[in-house]
């Protein structure tokens, strides 16, 4: 997290290490992008990104929907010479509905790039203009199920299709921690992965400092790093 923006905050994500494409030519029409090359390549990437986001709603209706606004810019370099900058920026839309067991999130981002990724995987399909759609529905408090999708409406990709994403998924668990479980039907991907959710949406926690303490000096609270 770098700066708070009044209702907006302005967060980063930086990476850099080498990575393998997962292109192979006899799939070569099941990829929205074009491949550069005839085999797999294995090239070094640092990569910055950068999001300006809302961190509470611009626009409230009710407990009902809530709009906000997100802007997005991702560069990489590669150890092939290549660069790419890729911006993003357009309005969401939060629904809450049947008393919070249905929760529906949208997003439209008007996206410009330039230069091209030497990987297949690495590479931006969602469009100019693109849709994001997410829902999920509680079953109960230990089993919910989702849907996830991405639309390119101007159909600017290697497959000229509009769903370039649709992935179903389920949380399994208690409300604390969730398991998540996911398979994207469009890009044939699966998803594993934890969300940890601390306390209920009943508990309010009040502090006014948080001490984390160095394992090995759990003797000693103010021997280790606090913040």
């Amino acid at each position: 997290m770098l700066k708070d923006i009044g209702k907006f905050q302005l967060t980063s994500f930086e990476s850099i290490g080498y990575a393998k494409d997962n292109f192979y030519p006899n799939f070569r029409e099941t990829y929205f992008v074009e491949a550069t090359g005839q085999s797999p390549r294995t090239l070094g990437r640092a990569q910055l990104q950068l999001q300006l986001a809302n961190t509470s709603p611009l626009f409230r209706f009710g407990k009902y929907a809530s709009v906000g606004m997100r802007a997005q810019l991702l560069t990489a370099a590669y150890t092939s010479a290549d660069m790419i900058a890729l911006g993003r920026i357009g309005p969401t839309l939060n629904l809450n509905l049947l008393n919070s067991r249905l929760q529906t999130s949208l997003g439209y981002t008007l996206s410009h790039s330039i230069g091209k990724s030497p990987f297949v995987f690495d590479s931006y399909y969602g469009g100019a203009q693109n849709v994001s759609m997410n829902n999920l529905i509680r079953v109960n408090k230990y089993l919910s199920i989702g849907n996830s999708g991405s639309f390119s409406l101007n159909r600017d990709n290697a497959k000229k299709a509009l769903a370039v994403g649709n992935m179903m998924y389920m949380m399994v668990g208690p409300q604390d921690l969730k398991a998540t479980i996911g398979y994207d039907f469009i890009n044939a991907r699966s998803y594993f992965g934890f969300n940890y959710f601390p306390g209920n949406k009943n508990t309010v926690v009040n502090f006014d400092k948080m001490q984390i303490v160095q394992p090995t000096n759990f003797t000693q609270p103010n021997a280790g790093s606090g913040f």
